[in-house]
């Protein structure tokens, strides 16, 4: 690919997820007790937990998501990016595996997509282009370190 493509699809995948966690993270920093209500009910983490993580996922995917807007920190940003979108998929998953009747809670109370088949294959796009964003990022900050 030519370096101006890959110049415009790194900046159009870090726009794109940056603004996608944004939006995502909002709603949950506004009403953490329903998020943590929404981690809870995926059954991985106890109560105590899910309190903690309601707390502290939509700061991360907040300070992610303005990061890879401004391009500030790139690498580690898009790094961050590639593992939430890899957690997110494996917890969709991993629901949708054990056929919990549950919403998602990605977007908030707001949003009410339940997790199937559609918010699975979402999930895989997602998680497959963060880690395109990634490797376009690594490859070009790394140098010589980044092509072994």
């Amino acid at each position: 690919m030519k370096p101006d493509r890959k110049s415009w699809l790194e900046k159009l995948l870090r726009w794109g997820f940056g603004l996608l966690l944004i939006y995502a993270s909002w709603e949950k920093i506004l009403d953490p007790l329903d998020f943590a209500r929404a981690v809870e009910n995926y059954r991985v983490i106890g109560h105590s937990l899910s309190i903690y993580t309601a707390a502290f996922l939509p700061m991360l995917e907040f300070l992610t998501g303005l990061l890879l807007l401004a391009g500030i920190w790139k690498d580690a940003a898009s790094a961050v990016n590639a593992c939430l979108m890899a957690v997110f998929l494996i917890l969709v998953a991993q629901a949708a595996t054990r056929g919990l009747d549950i919403e998602c809670g990605c977007f908030g109370s707001d949003e009410s997509q339940t997790i199937g088949p559609l918010k699975l294959a979402e999930n895989i796009l997602y998680a497959l282009l963060s880690f395109v964003l990634w490797r376009l990022i690594r490859s070009r900050s790394a140098g010589w370190a980044g092509r072994l």
